[in-house]
């Protein structure tokens, strides 16, 4: 899995493509948002549109980067996701957790609100 990562005004957005799948790709993914937040990004956009499988593994990589956001103070949501994933976040109920928006201008104006 690769991240790029750029700035949205204050908001940071994480393009991920990939497969979010195994302990390399969860290390990578929680790497990257804990050094925006320690450097004082604590609104975070996963754009999820290039990653077409994740596991239990990835699932709990995103539940880990949530939880570590929101102890910053910040916010964490997802865009793009597969209608694969969507599903998978319905299944396991964290779709009331980790909102989802269908574009970045509506993620950015959600978190800047």
């Amino acid at each position: 899995m690769e991240i790029e990562d750029t700035l949205t005004g204050d908001v940071a957005v994480l393009r991920l493509s990939g497969r979010l799948w195994g302990e390399t790709d969860t290390a990578k993914l929680y790497t990257a948002v804990t050094r925006l937040s320690e450097n004082g990004r604590h609104h975070i956009i996963l754009d999820l549109a290039d990653v077409p499988l994740l596991n239990s593994s990835g699932l709990g990589a995103l539940i880990a980067a949530f939880k570590s956001v929101r102890k910053a103070g910040g916010q964490l949501v997802l865009i793009h996701t597969t209608p694969r994933i969507q599903h998978l976040l319905q299944v396991t109920k964290l779709h009331s957790l980790l909102k989802n928006f269908a574009t970045l201008d509506l993620a950015v104006n959600f978190l800047k609100t």
